[in-house]
């Protein structure tokens, strides 16, 4: 059996991404202050520290929001806000700086390293647990936790005082997610909220596939049950299976919440800076100036070609159409295809193409420290845990938070 340096009680942080990264920062940091003697050792399954992290907010790393809230999240708000008290938005900025991350804030409120490279973060995370003596053990896979008297053995031959679990969820398994530490807590009789893929496409039933490779700006509202759940703007992308696009991205965040039994809809209006009426007077008008106009070349002047070809067949219009030509239940069915598109949502692109997992460890399961009730001198903190946000920072804010959390607390609850 190995324990690192023998006269040292070990901690074991199991997963080096974002959470696990802060976890061990955080831990070492705390030791120190308090002249605690412990080696941390953190083990990461893939081949280099920090995969998942390296490809955050288009590899630019939107690492937090200069606004957050609970009404970011989806998941456990009740044991959001109780860690994120403890480790704010302010409080990331500012351990950046002292690591030697300066920071900007966008238009929006995301908030950026001022490189715009998450490699300049990961290094700086990296630099910082080499610096506090964090022991980076790469190509190493915890498949097993077990108990022991004096604490823990990982694998059959780590042994460990005390253990965070920050292997992460169910998503993005090319960067790095394995979810072998989901199985090992479930077979302990920890119990997870349903796990869906977050943040990630939607499906659409009997999609148009002519539509593939369309991208443009527009308001999309999601349906469940014909009730009005949300709405997100920003540009939607057309694929061969259904929507894409920040807008629907984020309102998959929804839709992985959703029971089986709700149906679910997207309607997207291509044209959010015009009303319905304003449309439809510049169609009046415009067909009343140039009656000739084909009806193609009016939908070119307010959205992509492909797209006008699509709503114009879906109206009943043959492709060289002219404005005159066509009737009022046509001019109808169009406009309201520009403004109110609706897509009966199928389902969702899986783990390999979300970002983020929704579901993970139930609430009342940890305490406020993040420490597992059934397996006390274990903790976790990241996706594994139920809570899960929004594009523009929220899911990296929670990384930094419950890794302070986790990391802080299990240095001066156990050692």
């Amino acid at each position: 059996m190995r324990s690192g340096v023998e006269s040292f009680p070990v901690l074991a942080v199991i997963g080096a991404g974002a959470s696990g990264l802060a976890a061990a920062v955080f831990a070492a940091s705390e030791a120190k202050s308090q002249n605690k003697k412990i080696k941390i050792l953190l083990f990461e399954a893939a081949s280099s520290a920090g995969k998942k992290l390296l490809a955050t907010g288009n590899g630019r790393c939107n690492l937090s929001n200069a606004v957050v809230s609970d009404n970011c999240y989806f998941g456990s708000k009740t044991l959001f806000n109780k860690v994120y008290s403890q480790f704010n938005n302010a409080d990331t900025v500012r351990f950046f700086e002292s690591i030697g991350i300066l920071t900007v804030c966008d238009s929006e409120g995301r908030v950026y390293p001022k490189s715009r490279k998450s490699e300049s973060v990961l290094n700086a995370l990296i630099f910082e647990c080499r610096r506090l003596g964090v022991e980076i053990i790469t190509d190493t896979k915890i498949t097993s936790v077990k108990k022991i008297p004096s604490g823990f053995i990982l694998n059959g031959e780590y042994t460990a005082k005390s253990v965070i679990m920050a292997g992460g969820g169910l998503s993005s398994p090319s960067k790095g997610a394995y979810g072998s530490l989901i199985g090992l807590l479930k077979n302990e009789g920890i119990e997870f909220s349903k796990l869906a893929p977050s943040l990630t496409a939607v499906t659409v039933k009997d999609f148009p596939k002519s539509l593939k490779g369309v991208r443009a700006a527009g308001s999309v509202k999601l349906f469940g049950d014909k009730t009005l759940i949300a709405v997100q703007e920003g540009e939607v992308q057309y694929t061969d299976y259904g929507l894409s696009g920040i807008a629907v991205m984020q309102l998959s965040a929804y839709i992985s919440r959703f029971s089986d039994e709700i149906k679910s809809s997207l309607e997207v209006d291509s044209v959010p800076d015009m009303t319905f009426n304003e449309l439809k007077e510049h169609f009046e008008k415009t067909k009343k100036r140039v009656p000739d106009l084909p009806v193609r070349l009016f939908l070119s002047g307010l959205i992509p070609e492909k797209l006008g070809d699509y709503f114009m067949k879906y109206s009943g219009m043959p492709k060289d159409a002219l404005l005159f030509e066509i009737n009022k239940k046509q001019s109808g069915e169009m406009l309201r295809c520009l403004k109110a598109k609706s897509y009966a949502v199928s389902g969702l692109k899986g783990f390999l193409h979300s970002q983020v997992t929704s579901g993970g460890i139930a609430d009342k399961e940890l305490t406020s420290s993040l420490e597992l009730k059934k397996l006390k001198g274990i903790y976790a903190c990241g996706e594994i845990i139920d809570v899960d946000g929004l594009c523009g920072g929220y899911n990296l804010q929670w990384a930094w938070s419950s890794g302070f959390v986790a990391g802080r607390n299990c240095v001066m609850e156990k050692f």
